[in-house]
């Protein structure tokens, strides 16, 4: 297809999505992905490196193929602002809003449930803004059309929509500050040279990081800092559906300049913890568990800015490899939950409640608690009540410390004026000796 009958579906949105699909789809079957991967690497070692690029330690796991990007090129025609390059990657197919080698990270479409990276195919464009350009976007022609406005125009800018690629190609001057985006499905939909469906693939899709590019500067100290961003992320990681852990500090531990997080289902799976796994013995039956690790490769990262840090992706535009649990399934999220009525909870502690009563009560004021079980407001109370005994017993050691010292003092003084007063009766005798008559 010619580039430039983009010009003619001015319309219909629709049409023009269903048509790159089409084209994009047909020219990803046709390519041999496994060559153009080991042609990637080849190219990667050679090239120079950009001392622009945000990711200099990561750029390989993306392998950029400028074989794939220069027929996409040819494919689909944009204006240099909003140039997006397909990029086909390791771990899926990824897509770039400038042109190639720009800096700007890619973001991956997805990855097959089966876990496997060859023959990925899109059944869609999907473009996401650049930290750089988070503005307001403008609407597309579908909620023009809601509104009864002809095309698409700054004066309703109001609708917090994104701007579809024929608004780009017509109205040149909003191209800096819109945001192209086309429908997504998690069922992926190729197409063969004849235009029939081939096949489907079911992807896992998560969405883009919400918080990459942001940077927290609240307070003064870079340790509060860090904790005020820490806890925006965990927050943000429990409401998608799963759990961060710290995986590296650098340089070190004490005064780390990047640390960069990990899912706490990445890792392998350790099938038992005890003796070795004879391979003559019984299969065992493998636990159901939500917290099994599936050795889960996405990964982001805090980066320290004089007293600011700034969230960073690592891979975060890989999709995860294992599905996503609802919030109610880890412990912090409910714990954060619990803690929100802390005060309130205690009283109810001390007054003799019971934890089932306790959490009817939270409920009816509350929607958030019925996430929460009995068992949570159990273990909260069972851990105020260890931890008011532990102050309680090392004040009543203080106290008694304070007791023994202050009565060894006082037989120290004893002793001592004891030991003058022997003294002074010895110095009086030596002064005036006895009378030999006496």
């Amino acid at each position: 297809m010619n580039p430039t009958i983009w010009k003619e579906f001015d319309t219909s949105c629709e049409t023009v999505h269903r048509i790159v699909d089409e084209i994009v789809a047909e020219f990803l079957l046709s390519l041999d992905h496994k060559a153009l991967h080991e042609s990637g690497e080849e190219r990667y070692e050679k090239q120079d490196r950009n001392d622009d690029d945000p990711e200099p330690n990561n750029c390989k796991k993306y392998v950029f193929l400028e074989e794939l990007a220069k027929e996409t090129r040819n494919l689909i025609e944009l204006r240099d602002e909003t140039l997006n390059v397909l990029v086909a990657g390791r771990d899926g197919l990824a897509i770039k809003h400038r042109p190639f080698r720009s800096g700007s990270t890619a973001r991956y479409l997805g990855q097959r449930a089966d876990g496997g990276h060859q023959d990925v195919y899109a059944s869609g464009l999907q473009f996401r803004e650049t930290p750089a350009r988070r503005t307001q976007t403008r609407i597309c022609h579908e909620a023009a059309a809601q509104t009864g406005s002809p095309q698409c125009s700054p004066e309703l800018a109001s609708l917090s929509t994104t701007m579809c690629t024929p608004c780009i190609d017509s109205h040149p001057s909003l191209a800096k500050t819109a945001t192209s985006s086309v429908r997504t499905s998690e069922t992926i939909q190729a197409f063969g040279p004849d235009g029939a469906t081939s096949r489907k693939l079911q992807f896992i899709q998560p969405p883009y990081h919400p918080l990459i590019g942001a940077k927290f500067r609240v307070l003064e100290t870079t340790q509060e800092n860090f904790k005020y961003a820490e806890a925006a992320l965990n927050k943000s990681a429990m409401d998608a559906g799963y759990r961060l852990c710290i995986f590296r500090k650098y340089p070190n531990s004490t005064d780390p300049s990047r640390v960069t997080f990990c899912c706490s289902k990445g890792g392998a799976y350790k099938p038992s913890r005890g003796r070795e796994v004879n391979e003559d013995d019984p299969p065992k039956k493998k636990r159901k568990t939500s917290t099994k690790k599936t050795s889960c490769p996405f990964q982001i990262a805090l980066r320290r800015v004089c007293t600011a840090w700034v969230v960073e992706g690592i891979r975060g535009h890989e999709a995860h490899n294992h599905p996503m649990v609802d919030a109610s399934a880890i412990p912090e999220y409910r714990t954060a939950i619990v803690k929100s009525r802390e005060e309130q909870i205690i009283r109810f502690g001390n007054e003799k409640r019971p934890p089932r009563e306790i959490l009817e009560f939270l409920r009816d004021e509350d929607e958030a608690f019925k996430k929460v079980n009995a068992q949570d407001i159990s273990n909260f109370l069972a851990a105020y009540r260890r931890q008011a005994n532990a102050t309680d017993e090392d004040t009543r050691d203080k106290d008694s410390g304070d007791g023994a010292r202050d009565g060894n003092a006082r037989d120290e003084g004893a002793r001592n004026q004891d030991m003058r007063d022997e003294e002074t009766q010895e110095n009086k005798e030596v002064a005036d000796p006895p009378k030999e008559g006496a």
